[in-house]
């Protein structure tokens, strides 16, 4: 998953392909099924997530 490309493509007029928007409709779903089962900002504090995903992403 590369973000950054994703937005550039974006600014750039340009389309996603079906597999990336399949991804981010993937993570779309699962953060919309963490706010249904944790709460909804800012009622819930989700500071921890970043930690979370950097970790996933390889960064920590």
């Amino acid at each position: 998953m590369d973000l950054d490309l994703w937005t550039s493509k974006v600014k750039e007029c340009q389309h996603l392909s079906e597999d990336e928007l399949q991804l981010l409709c993937e993570y779309f779903h699962d953060l919309m099924k963490l706010f249904q089962t944790g709460g909804h900002v800012p009622e819930t504090n989700y500071v921890f997530m970043m930690f979370l995903v950097l970790l996933a992403w390889g960064f920590c």
